[in-house]
């Protein structure tokens, strides 16, 4: 169960499903699409401009937007923590075997 602080510091018991139910699934889909476009933009921007500090600080907040909306997701189509942290394992140990065959490819080159 999710907990939220607002803007008083006081916790809350609002949960991502009441988000979900007060928005409609359709809406919160959208929002989350919206928030993925936008940390595409501000991870170009930081890319282009890595020593600005509005540009961070900006990556910041769209970092947070969705993994805000990926819960959300999780919530609404039924994603268990196990399911997304099997997934999550998967995909990091595929990374990491990536990372080992590119290292070993650079490393006969320079042989």
């Amino acid at each position: 169960k999710a907990r939220w602080k607002n803007e008083e510091h006081y916790m809350t018991d609002i949960t991502y499903k009441d988000i979900i139910d007060q928005f409609g699934t359709e809406r919160q889909c959208r929002q989350a699409m919206e928030e993925c476009a936008e940390l595409i933009q501000a991870i170009n921007k930081a890319v282009r401009y890595p020593n600005n500090s509005s540009t961070r600080l900006q990556l910041i907040e769209e970092i947070a937007d969705v993994k805000i909306m990926i819960m959300q997701l999780e919530e609404m189509f039924d994603i268990t923590w196990k399911e997304a942290s099997h997934m999550f394992e998967y995909k990091k140990v595929r990374l990491i075997k990536k990372y080992l065959e590119e290292k070993h490819m650079a490393e006969r080159r320079t042989e």
